[in-house]
């Protein structure tokens, strides 16, 4: 359905909760009907004109530590939804809906479980009524600008991978300290190492002798 070809249909505004990393296949896909797992009151997309309900369903959880706004988040969608009678199930006696005589099973979808879906609650059946049009993301912690962490360089995450990979770096490690113990009984390898020694000193205008 194209959107911009709707002018002429009735919408109203809704909201939904979904876990944070809901959010990523949201925001490529869309909301879909097939990916709703709460079927109480029938398959569809659910959604609330109340804020404080879909808070409930989007639990913080942790995004980005670099994040500027908090590693904590919280996202609540704010949807459009076209007005089909036939698609949208809700309770006509609330802040959009207000003739309660003309269609009486709206409120009851077949496929329903708990009966006719409770007041404040929408439940959309089909998901090209339903556009995501903005995102309030909330965070737990507020992050101070002397708190934010600024994008991570080369360095930062060599440090991070190391602290990540501890048993892989004792091994390296190890691995390395055999290598030198071996070479320090070769011959070959401390006249070379002398001379390189020597060389250095002699760059930073000191010299030393020989003793050996």
């Amino acid at each position: 359905m194209n959107w911009s070809k709707m002018n002429h249909l009735k919408t109203f505004h809704a909201f939904h909760g979904s876990r944070l990393e809901n959010f990523h296949s949201i925001m490529h896909f869309g909301l879909q009907q097939h990916f709703n797992k709460n079927s109480l009151f029938g398959q569809g997309i659910y959604l609330s004109s109340e804020l404080g309900i879909c808070l409930m369903y989007s639990p913080y959880s942790v995004g980005w530590g670099g994040s500027c706004i908090g590693s904590e988040l919280s996202v609540v969608a704010l949807c459009s939804i076209v007005d089909d009678p036939d698609q949208v199930k809700c309770q006509e006696d609330t802040d959009y809906f207000f003739i309660s005589g003309e269609n009486k099973g709206r409120a009851l979808a077949k496929d329903s479980l708990g009966g006719e879906v409770p007041h404040k609650y929408y439940v959309v059946q089909n998901s090209v009524l339903v556009k995501v049009e903005y995102l309030l993301v909330y965070t737990r912690h507020k992050v101070t600008p002397s708190q934010h962490v600024i994008r991570p360089n080369c360095r930062s995450m060599l440090l991070h991978w190391i602290l990540r990979n501890k048993f892989i770096c004792f091994i390296i490690g190890y691995g390395f300290l055999l290598f030198f113990i071996g070479l320090s009984g070769n011959v070959t390898f401390q006249r070379y190492f002398r001379y390189c020694t020597n060389k250095l000193y002699e760059m930073l205008g000191v010299h030393i002798q020989n003793t050996f």
